[in-house]
């Protein structure tokens, strides 16, 4: 199972996949737009590609435009996981309050 996961979480697709279980605003970001699919495409392939592959190369307009989405992509994350915290602080603590009502009362 192990080796499952390690070679899960190496496939950008596979984990855009398992983002969109919270939420569809990654792949909004990376795939919403025939430019933004084409470069997590060339992402997605430049891992194996630069591997295996002499000749391979990324030209600097690509590397660019891929460091801003890539970027776009870790702020987004970012605001995410922000929010989902305040969300689950907002919770434990009206959980806590009720508790303590049911305690005293």
């Amino acid at each position: 199972m192990k080796a499952f996961i390690c070679r899960s979480f190496h496939h950008l697709g596979r984990l855009l996949d398992i983002c969109a279980c919270f939420s569809e605003q990654p792949r909004a970001l990376l795939l919403g737009t025939p430019e933004n699919r084409r470069l997590f495409e060339k992402l997605m392939n430049s891992y194996s590609h630069a591997r295996h592959k002499d000749n391979f190369n990324v030209e600097m307009g690509d590397a660019d435009k891929l460091y801003s989405l890539v970027h776009h992509f870790s702020i987004l994350a970012k605001d995410l996981c922000d929010k989902k915290i305040n969300l689950l602080t907002v919770e434990f603590e009206e959980a806590e309050a009720e508790k303590g009502e049911t305690d005293n009362g």
